[in-house]
Parts: C-alpha cells; sequence; structure tokens
C-alpha cells in the first residue's frame, strides 16, 4: 500500500509541474533564431505544439524567404532538423543565403 501511494503521490508532483509547462508551451509561436556559421538554428520542446507546426509548416521550409527584426532578408537554402531527449526537443538547423 507504501508504493502504490508513493506511485500516486509522484505521479501527482510530476503533473504539477508538468501540465502548467504544457498549457504555456503549447500556445507559444514565437521562434528566437541563434546565429552559426551557414545560418541559424533554434530548439523545439514537444509541448511547444503551434511552434513545432510553424517550424514544419511552409513558413520555414526550403525556398522561403525569413526576415529579423533588424530588417535583413535571408532565403533559406536547406532545413535540417534532430531530435534530442528521447524525442522531447528538436532542433532546427536552417542554412540561410542573405538577400539584397
Amino acid at each position: 500500500m507504501k508504493l502504490l501511494s508513493s506511485i500516486v503521490i509522484n505521479l501527482i508532483g510530476i503533473l504539477i509541474i508538468l501540465v502548467p509547462l504544457w498549457l504555456i508551451g503549447r500556445k507559444n509561436t514565437s521562434i528566437s533564431m541563434k546565429p552559426f556559421k551557414d545560418g541559424f538554428y533554434t530548439y523545439a520542446w514537444a509541448f511547444e505544439s503551434n511552434k513545432l507546426k510553424l517550424l514544419h509548416s511552409s513558413t520555414y521550409a526550403k525556398g522561403s524567404l525569413i526576415g529579423t527584426p533588424q530588417g535583413q532578408r535571408f532565403e533559406i537554402k536547406d532545413v535540417s532538423s534532430s531530435k534530442f531527449l528521447f524525442g522531447f526537443q528538436e532542433r532546427f538547423d536552417f542554412v540561410t543565403e542573405r538577400v539584397q
């Protein structure tokens, strides 16, 4: 009985931590890109469902134009994604070329 109550208490504790993260993250659509040698990269967690939909859409597909807050424009030449942490986090690498 002690084992069962311990499991229930732990599950409730995990839900108390994960449910607010999921509620906040699923509505997150802001994408913060970080520069690297050939372009930009960003990470998305599994609970950020709207952000993942946006990153997998045609908006960030090969050949699309993206812009920065400073007014720079880039064309996406290649997109690659890789999963980490048992599939809970996905990294998107965008190889870009600056458009004049």
